[in-house]
Protein backbone atom coordinates (compact mmCIF):
# COMPACT_ATOMS: atom_id res chain seq x y z
CA UNK A 1 0.00 0.00 0.00
CA UNK A 2 1.00 3.22 -0.60
CA UNK A 3 0.06 5.89 2.69
CA UNK A 4 0.68 9.18 3.00
CA UNK A 5 0.56 10.20 6.98
CA UNK A 6 -0.18 14.22 7.50
CA UNK A 7 1.82 15.57 10.81
CA UNK A 8 1.76 18.38 12.78
CA UNK A 9 5.25 18.12 13.73
CA UNK A 10 8.13 15.80 13.08
CA UNK A 11 7.98 12.60 14.16
CA UNK A 12 11.00 10.65 15.49
CA UNK A 13 12.07 8.53 17.85
CA UNK A 14 12.98 10.60 21.13
CA UNK A 15 9.98 13.05 20.30
CA UNK A 16 7.67 13.09 23.69
CA UNK A 17 3.68 12.42 23.72
CA UNK A 18 1.70 11.50 20.84
CA UNK A 19 4.26 11.92 18.11
CA UNK A 20 5.77 9.01 19.38
CA UNK A 21 2.80 6.84 17.92
CA UNK A 22 3.26 8.68 14.80
CA UNK A 23 6.50 7.61 14.65
CA UNK A 24 6.58 4.11 15.11
CA UNK A 25 3.50 3.36 12.84
CA UNK A 26 4.95 5.32 10.30
CA UNK A 27 8.78 3.32 10.57
CA UNK A 28 6.80 -0.33 11.34
CA UNK A 29 4.43 0.00 8.17
CA UNK A 30 7.57 0.89 6.21
CA UNK A 31 9.43 -2.01 7.36
CA UNK A 32 6.52 -4.25 6.52
CA UNK A 33 6.89 -2.77 2.59
CA UNK A 34 4.35 -0.24 2.19
CA UNK A 35 5.56 2.56 0.85
CA UNK A 36 5.53 5.76 3.29
CA UNK A 37 5.47 9.25 2.25
CA UNK A 38 5.14 12.03 5.38
CA UNK A 39 4.43 15.56 5.12
CA UNK A 40 4.82 17.63 8.10
CA UNK A 41 5.82 20.70 9.83
CA UNK A 42 8.86 21.24 11.10
CA UNK A 43 10.96 23.57 13.11
CA UNK A 44 14.84 24.06 13.53
CA UNK A 45 15.30 21.24 16.04
CA UNK A 46 13.46 18.91 14.52
CA UNK A 47 15.15 19.12 10.67
CA UNK A 48 18.32 17.25 12.63
CA UNK A 49 16.02 14.25 13.07
CA UNK A 50 15.05 14.42 9.49
CA UNK A 51 17.77 12.50 7.65
CA UNK A 52 17.00 9.51 9.66
CA UNK A 53 13.33 9.05 8.95
CA UNK A 54 14.07 9.97 5.08
CA UNK A 55 16.17 6.88 4.93
CA UNK A 56 13.35 4.48 6.08
CA UNK A 57 10.58 5.78 4.02
CA UNK A 58 9.70 6.72 0.48
CA UNK A 59 9.11 10.36 0.82
CA UNK A 60 9.35 13.28 3.11
CA UNK A 61 8.66 16.96 2.29
CA UNK A 62 8.70 19.74 5.16
CA UNK A 63 7.16 23.23 5.83
CA UNK A 64 7.72 25.59 8.33
CA UNK A 65 5.25 25.56 11.46
CA UNK A 66 2.30 28.48 10.43
CA UNK A 67 4.00 31.71 11.91
CA UNK A 68 2.40 33.44 14.90
CA UNK A 69 2.97 37.11 13.74
CA UNK A 70 0.32 36.42 10.89
CA UNK A 71 -2.30 36.37 13.70
CA UNK A 72 -4.47 38.91 12.35
CA UNK A 73 -4.81 37.78 8.91
CA UNK A 74 -5.26 34.01 10.51
CA UNK A 75 -8.21 35.11 12.32
CA UNK A 76 -9.10 36.89 9.10
CA UNK A 77 -9.32 33.22 7.61
CA UNK A 78 -10.37 31.70 10.18
CA UNK A 79 -13.79 33.57 10.27
CA UNK A 80 -13.82 33.65 6.01
CA UNK A 81 -13.05 29.86 6.14
CA UNK A 82 -15.07 28.92 8.79
CA UNK A 83 -12.52 27.10 10.42
CA UNK A 84 -12.68 27.60 14.72
CA UNK A 85 -9.65 29.03 16.65
CA UNK A 86 -8.95 25.41 17.43
CA UNK A 87 -7.82 24.27 14.41
CA UNK A 88 -6.20 27.91 13.56
CA UNK A 89 -2.81 27.16 14.94
CA UNK A 90 -2.06 24.65 12.41
CA UNK A 91 -3.66 26.57 9.85
CA UNK A 92 -1.19 26.76 6.62
CA UNK A 93 -2.19 27.12 3.11
CA UNK A 94 0.59 26.21 2.11
CA UNK A 95 0.17 22.72 3.35
CA UNK A 96 -3.20 22.45 1.87
CA UNK A 97 -1.50 22.30 -1.59
CA UNK A 98 1.61 20.52 -0.38
CA UNK A 99 -0.87 17.51 0.40
CA UNK A 100 -2.78 17.79 -2.67
CA UNK A 101 0.47 17.83 -4.60
CA UNK A 102 1.80 14.55 -2.68
CA UNK A 103 -1.08 12.90 -3.71
CA UNK A 104 -1.50 13.71 -6.52
CA UNK A 105 1.84 13.14 -8.02
CA UNK A 106 2.90 10.03 -5.36
CA UNK A 107 -0.05 8.02 -6.26
CA UNK A 108 -1.19 7.60 -2.43
CA UNK A 109 -4.03 5.31 -1.93
CA UNK A 110 -4.39 6.51 1.61
CA UNK A 111 -3.96 9.84 3.34
CA UNK A 112 -3.92 9.65 6.82
CA UNK A 113 -3.93 12.73 9.08
CA UNK A 114 -2.31 12.33 12.54
CA UNK A 115 -4.22 14.15 15.66
CA UNK A 116 -7.81 16.43 14.47
CA UNK A 117 -6.32 19.02 14.07
CA UNK A 118 -4.35 18.05 11.12
CA UNK A 119 -7.66 16.95 9.49
CA UNK A 120 -8.21 19.75 8.41
CA UNK A 121 -6.39 19.24 5.31
CA UNK A 122 -7.99 16.06 3.82
CA UNK A 123 -11.17 18.69 4.36
CA UNK A 124 -12.23 20.82 1.87
CA UNK A 125 -8.93 20.64 0.33
CA UNK A 126 -9.39 22.40 -3.51
CA UNK A 127 -5.85 20.76 -4.31
CA UNK A 128 -6.88 17.22 -2.71
CA UNK A 129 -7.32 14.27 -5.49
CA UNK A 130 -9.39 11.43 -5.34
CA UNK A 131 -7.86 9.26 -2.17
CA UNK A 132 -8.88 7.20 1.04
CA UNK A 133 -9.11 9.73 4.07
CA UNK A 134 -8.56 9.08 7.35
CA UNK A 135 -8.11 10.99 10.58
CA UNK A 136 -6.27 9.58 13.52
CA UNK A 137 -7.64 11.49 16.41
CA UNK A 138 -5.83 11.23 18.99
CA UNK A 139 -7.95 13.19 21.54
CA UNK A 140 -11.11 15.04 20.14
CA UNK A 141 -11.47 18.62 21.14
CA UNK A 142 -14.82 18.85 21.37
CA UNK A 143 -14.71 16.40 24.26
CA UNK A 144 -11.14 18.09 25.33
CA UNK A 145 -13.40 21.10 25.68
CA UNK A 146 -15.97 19.12 27.66
CA UNK A 147 -13.40 17.31 30.41
CA UNK A 148 -11.54 21.07 30.83
CA UNK A 149 -15.40 23.01 31.52
CA UNK A 150 -15.57 20.18 34.47
CA UNK A 151 -12.49 21.58 35.83
CA UNK A 152 -12.58 24.69 35.08
CA UNK A 153 -16.53 25.64 35.71
CA UNK A 154 -17.71 29.45 35.12
CA UNK A 155 -14.12 30.93 35.49
CA UNK A 156 -13.14 33.93 32.83
CA UNK A 157 -11.67 30.60 30.75
CA UNK A 158 -14.09 28.53 31.45
CA UNK A 159 -16.50 30.96 29.74
CA UNK A 160 -14.30 31.90 26.86
CA UNK A 161 -14.22 27.48 26.22
CA UNK A 162 -17.91 27.73 26.17
CA UNK A 163 -18.05 30.82 23.96
CA UNK A 164 -15.54 28.42 21.36
CA UNK A 165 -17.05 25.00 22.22
CA UNK A 166 -19.89 24.84 19.76
CA UNK A 167 -18.01 25.83 16.72
CA UNK A 168 -15.47 23.39 17.74
CA UNK A 169 -18.20 20.58 17.89
CA UNK A 170 -20.01 21.57 14.40
CA UNK A 171 -16.38 21.89 12.41
CA UNK A 172 -15.47 18.56 14.01
CA UNK A 173 -18.26 16.27 13.45
CA UNK A 174 -18.72 17.57 10.00
CA UNK A 175 -15.08 16.70 9.26
CA UNK A 176 -15.29 13.07 10.30
CA UNK A 177 -18.63 12.74 8.68
CA UNK A 178 -16.10 13.57 5.54
CA UNK A 179 -13.50 10.64 5.99
CA UNK A 180 -13.44 7.37 4.77
CA UNK A 181 -12.36 6.25 8.52
CA UNK A 182 -11.70 7.66 11.41
CA UNK A 183 -9.03 5.87 13.82
CA UNK A 184 -9.12 6.77 17.91
CA UNK A 185 -6.94 5.36 20.76
CA UNK A 186 -9.59 4.33 23.53
CA UNK A 187 -13.12 2.54 23.48
CA UNK A 188 -14.03 5.66 25.58
CA UNK A 189 -13.22 8.41 22.87
CA UNK A 190 -15.17 5.81 20.31
CA UNK A 191 -18.23 6.17 22.42
CA UNK A 192 -18.43 9.47 22.95
CA UNK A 193 -17.67 10.06 18.89
CA UNK A 194 -20.50 7.77 18.08
CA UNK A 195 -22.84 9.03 20.46
CA UNK A 196 -22.31 12.74 18.45
CA UNK A 197 -22.42 11.29 15.32
CA UNK A 198 -24.32 7.77 14.89
CA UNK A 199 -22.68 5.33 12.30
CA UNK A 200 -19.86 6.79 11.87
CA UNK A 201 -16.75 4.58 10.62
CA UNK A 202 -14.72 4.65 13.83
CA UNK A 203 -12.10 1.81 14.96
CA UNK A 204 -10.15 1.79 18.01
CA UNK A 205 -6.41 1.31 17.49
CA UNK A 206 -4.44 1.83 20.56
CA UNK A 207 -1.16 3.05 21.13
CA UNK A 208 1.96 1.23 21.60
CA UNK A 209 5.20 0.34 23.39
CA UNK A 210 8.45 -0.83 22.21
CA UNK A 211 8.69 -3.58 25.08
CA UNK A 212 12.27 -4.87 23.71
CA UNK A 213 13.36 -0.87 23.95
CA UNK A 214 11.67 0.11 27.86
CA UNK A 215 13.11 -3.05 29.74
CA UNK A 216 12.14 -3.42 33.60
CA UNK A 217 14.57 -1.50 35.43
CA UNK A 218 16.37 -2.97 38.81
CA UNK A 219 14.60 -1.94 42.22
CA UNK A 220 17.59 -1.56 43.57
CA UNK A 221 18.45 1.12 41.47
CA UNK A 222 15.55 3.44 42.03
CA UNK A 223 15.40 6.32 44.15
CA UNK A 224 12.32 7.88 46.31
CA UNK A 225 11.58 9.44 42.99
CA UNK A 226 8.07 10.29 41.56
CA UNK A 227 8.37 10.81 38.05
CA UNK A 228 5.98 12.36 35.53
CA UNK A 229 6.64 12.74 31.95
CA UNK A 230 5.25 14.33 29.01
CA UNK A 231 5.36 17.67 26.62
CA UNK A 232 4.07 20.89 28.25
CA UNK A 233 2.77 23.02 25.96
CA UNK A 234 0.16 20.39 26.04
CA UNK A 235 -2.60 21.78 28.61
CA UNK A 236 -3.47 18.74 30.17
CA UNK A 237 -0.11 17.75 30.78
CA UNK A 238 0.56 21.39 32.41
CA UNK A 239 -2.74 21.36 34.36
CA UNK A 240 -1.38 17.59 36.08
CA UNK A 241 1.77 19.14 36.98
CA UNK A 242 0.07 22.34 38.52
CA UNK A 243 -1.85 20.56 40.08
CA UNK A 244 0.17 17.68 41.70
CA UNK A 245 2.83 20.72 43.10
CA UNK A 246 -0.47 22.63 44.28
CA UNK A 247 -2.46 19.96 46.23
CA UNK A 248 -0.53 16.29 46.54
CA UNK A 249 3.33 17.54 46.56
CA UNK A 250 2.52 19.19 50.32
CA UNK A 251 1.18 16.10 51.38
CA UNK A 252 4.82 14.22 50.15
CA UNK A 253 7.59 16.26 50.92
CA UNK A 254 7.65 15.67 54.22
CA UNK A 255 8.16 11.61 53.95
CA UNK A 256 10.74 10.32 56.17
CA UNK A 257 12.20 9.03 52.50
CA UNK A 258 12.54 12.49 51.48
CA UNK A 259 11.02 12.08 48.01
CA UNK A 260 11.75 13.94 44.71
CA UNK A 261 9.27 15.15 42.44
CA UNK A 262 10.70 15.40 38.24
CA UNK A 263 9.20 16.93 36.10
CA UNK A 264 10.67 15.65 32.60
CA UNK A 265 9.62 16.45 29.02
CA UNK A 266 9.82 19.54 26.44
CA UNK A 267 8.69 23.02 26.68
CA UNK A 268 8.52 23.33 30.66
CA UNK A 269 6.94 27.24 30.95
CA UNK A 270 8.77 29.27 33.48
CA UNK A 271 5.93 28.60 36.08
CA UNK A 272 6.91 25.21 36.56
CA UNK A 273 10.82 26.02 36.63
CA UNK A 274 9.90 28.51 39.14
CA UNK A 275 8.50 25.78 41.40
CA UNK A 276 12.09 23.75 41.25
CA UNK A 277 13.49 26.86 41.63
CA UNK A 278 11.71 27.48 45.17
CA UNK A 279 11.99 23.83 45.98
CA UNK A 280 15.22 21.72 45.30
CA UNK A 281 13.21 18.84 45.36
CA UNK A 282 11.29 19.72 42.07
CA UNK A 283 13.29 19.04 39.36
CA UNK A 284 12.51 19.81 35.63
CA UNK A 285 14.78 18.43 33.19
CA UNK A 286 13.29 19.70 29.64
CA UNK A 287 13.92 17.63 27.18
CA UNK A 288 16.31 14.74 27.48
CA UNK A 289 17.59 12.21 24.76
CA UNK A 290 16.93 9.31 26.10
CA UNK A 291 13.55 8.76 28.90
CA UNK A 292 14.97 4.97 29.94
CA UNK A 293 17.37 7.01 32.23
CA UNK A 294 14.79 8.57 34.57
CA UNK A 295 12.73 5.37 34.18
CA UNK A 296 15.80 3.56 35.74
CA UNK A 297 15.80 6.48 38.79
CA UNK A 298 12.08 6.15 39.48
CA UNK A 299 10.32 4.51 42.32
CA UNK A 300 6.65 5.62 41.32
CA UNK A 301 5.23 7.15 37.97
CA UNK A 302 2.24 9.57 38.61
CA UNK A 303 0.20 10.66 35.96
CA UNK A 304 -2.25 13.16 37.68
CA UNK A 305 -4.23 13.94 34.45
CA UNK A 306 -7.22 15.91 34.96
CA UNK A 307 -8.07 17.33 31.17
CA UNK A 308 -7.95 15.82 28.25
CA UNK A 309 -9.22 12.79 25.96
CA UNK A 310 -7.23 9.61 24.29
CA UNK A 311 -4.60 6.96 25.64
CA UNK A 312 -1.32 8.27 27.64
CA UNK A 313 1.65 6.83 25.94
CA UNK A 314 3.94 8.27 29.07
CA UNK A 315 1.76 5.53 30.96
CA UNK A 316 2.71 2.02 28.96
CA UNK A 317 5.82 3.04 28.74
CA UNK A 318 6.66 3.61 32.53
CA UNK A 319 4.73 0.11 32.77
CA UNK A 320 6.47 -1.59 29.96
CA UNK A 321 9.98 0.15 31.97
CA UNK A 322 8.95 -1.80 35.54
CA UNK A 323 7.60 1.69 37.01
CA UNK A 324 4.71 1.06 39.18
CA UNK A 325 1.85 3.54 38.23
CA UNK A 326 -0.36 5.99 40.02
CA UNK A 327 -3.25 7.43 38.23
CA UNK A 328 -5.97 9.70 38.07
CA UNK A 329 -9.31 7.13 36.45
CA UNK A 330 -8.65 9.36 33.24
CA UNK A 331 -4.97 8.97 32.61
CA UNK A 332 -5.77 5.36 32.51
CA UNK A 333 -8.29 5.61 29.67
CA UNK A 334 -7.90 2.73 26.91
CA UNK A 335 -5.78 0.76 29.64
CA UNK A 336 -7.35 -1.99 31.27
CA UNK A 337 -6.43 -0.83 34.87
CA UNK A 338 -7.11 -3.69 37.58
CA UNK A 339 -6.53 -1.54 41.21
CA UNK A 340 -4.30 -3.31 43.40
CA UNK A 341 -3.09 -5.42 40.62
CA UNK A 342 -1.42 -3.48 37.81
CA UNK A 343 -1.97 0.28 39.33
CA UNK A 344 -3.43 2.22 41.83
CA UNK A 345 -6.23 4.88 40.54
CA UNK A 346 -7.25 7.52 43.04
CA UNK A 347 -8.91 11.03 41.71
CA UNK A 348 -8.80 13.06 45.03
CA UNK A 349 -5.37 14.39 45.73
CA UNK A 350 -5.44 13.22 49.40
CA UNK A 351 -5.77 9.12 48.08
CA UNK A 352 -3.29 9.57 45.13
CA UNK A 353 -0.50 11.24 47.80
CA UNK A 354 -0.98 8.52 50.38
CA UNK A 355 -1.23 5.79 47.37
CA UNK A 356 2.35 7.20 46.26
CA UNK A 357 3.22 6.98 50.02
CA UNK A 358 2.61 3.26 49.93
CA UNK A 359 4.57 2.72 46.98
CA UNK A 360 7.25 4.54 48.21
CA UNK A 361 7.09 2.48 51.58
CA UNK A 362 5.83 -1.14 50.45
CA UNK A 363 8.89 -3.14 48.55
CA UNK A 364 6.12 -6.19 47.91
CA UNK A 365 3.85 -3.90 46.25
CA UNK A 366 6.11 -2.18 44.21
CA UNK A 367 7.70 -4.99 42.62
CA UNK A 368 4.49 -6.93 42.42
CA UNK A 369 2.32 -3.51 40.75
CA UNK A 370 5.45 -3.44 38.49
CA UNK A 371 5.43 -6.87 37.24
CA UNK A 372 2.32 -7.43 36.43
CA UNK A 373 2.38 -4.11 34.45
CA UNK A 374 4.71 -5.06 32.85
CA UNK A 375 3.64 -8.52 31.75
CA UNK A 376 -0.18 -6.68 30.84
CA UNK A 377 1.59 -3.95 28.29
CA UNK A 378 3.79 -6.95 26.86
CA UNK A 379 0.65 -9.22 26.12
CA UNK A 380 -1.87 -6.17 24.63
CA UNK A 381 0.28 -2.66 23.55
CA UNK A 382 3.20 -4.55 22.08
CA UNK A 383 3.61 -2.38 18.27
CA UNK A 384 2.99 -5.60 16.16
CA UNK A 385 -0.46 -6.15 17.63
CA UNK A 386 -1.74 -2.28 17.32
CA UNK A 387 0.32 -2.03 13.91
CA UNK A 388 -1.40 -5.16 12.71
CA UNK A 389 -4.89 -3.26 13.64
CA UNK A 390 -4.07 -0.44 11.55
CA UNK A 391 -2.72 -2.46 8.45
CA UNK A 392 -5.89 -4.22 8.51
CA UNK A 393 -8.48 -0.64 8.49
CA UNK A 394 -6.00 0.10 5.67
CA UNK A 395 -6.26 -3.07 3.37
CA UNK A 396 -10.16 -2.99 4.00
CA UNK A 397 -10.70 1.04 2.71
CA UNK A 398 -8.89 -0.24 -0.77
CA UNK A 399 -10.82 -2.55 -3.09
CA UNK A 400 -8.98 -5.64 -3.31
CA UNK A 401 -7.01 -6.22 -6.84
CA UNK A 402 -5.34 -2.66 -5.29
CA UNK A 403 -4.27 -4.05 -2.51
CA UNK A 404 -0.81 -4.29 -2.48
CA UNK A 405 2.72 -4.29 -0.42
Amino acid sequence: MKILFISSMLPHATVAGGHRIVYQRIVRLAARGHEIGLASFCDEDGRSHAAELAERIAEIKLLPPPDEKHMPTRLYTSILRRIPPWFMPYYSPEMYRLVGEMVDGGGYQIAMAEFADMGQYLYRNPWLPAVRRVISSHHSPSLVYRRSLEILGFGIQGLRMRFYMRGVEKFETAMYRAMDHLIVLTPQDRYWLLNAVPRLPVSVVPGGVDVKYFQPRPYESSEPVILFTGRYDDESNLDAVRWFIQRIWPHLREHPSRPSFLVVGPHPPAEIREHARQDERIQVTGRVPDLREYFRRARVFACPVRIGSGMRTKVLEAMAAGVPVVSTTLGMEGIPAQIGENCLLADDPDIMAENIKLLLEDEYLNRRLAANARRMVTERFAWDRTIDLLEDIFQNLLPHATRSR
